[in-house]
């Protein structure tokens, strides 16, 4: 009887391990998503969080990286810092913002971005925050003016 049992099991094992998708045949069988969303998702609009989140600047990072964080905002992934982190280049803690790895004397010194450090072109530098922008922006609109 041990016998005979322990062949049924290895023979329903074996059955269970043929009928499982490997990769040659799973790319022949079509592939039908068996969750889809009926509404798009969206942000709690009386969130104290989330508006704190929207409101931070992506900054000192490349495209790759400014469109990662903006998709963590936008489906409500992204996490605050709660503490400064240390930089990796200077090993000061002087992070105050979640998901660089450089602080932004050091972003700006080696010219990097401060995310994934590659030598990558910066979308927005380091302070220049739309608020600033426009006084900027008035600055010069007043000298032209006057």
């Amino acid at each position: 009887l041990h016998r005979v049992d322990r062949r049924q099991r290895q023979m329903c094992i074996r059955d269970r391990v043929s009928t499982q998708s490997t990769g040659a045949m799973s790319s022949q069988r079509p592939h039908v998503q068996v969750h889809q969303n009926t509404y798009a998702f969206r942000h709690n609009p009386r969130s104290k969080k989330t508006k704190k989140i929207l409101e931070s600047p992506n900054e000192g990072l490349c495209v790759r990286c400014t469109e990662q964080i903006e998709w963590r905002k936008k489906y409500r992934k992204y996490k605050p810092l709660t503490q400064k982190k240390r930089c990796t280049a200077c090993k000061e803690i002087k992070i105050d913002r979640a998901y660089h790895v450089l602080c932004a004397e050091c972003a700006k010194k080696l010219q990097v971005c401060a995310k994934c450090r590659e030598p990558k072109k910066v979308v927005n530098e380091f302070g220049s925050t739309v608020i600033e922008k426009q006084k900027i922006e008035d600055m010069y609109s007043d000298d032209d003016s006057g």
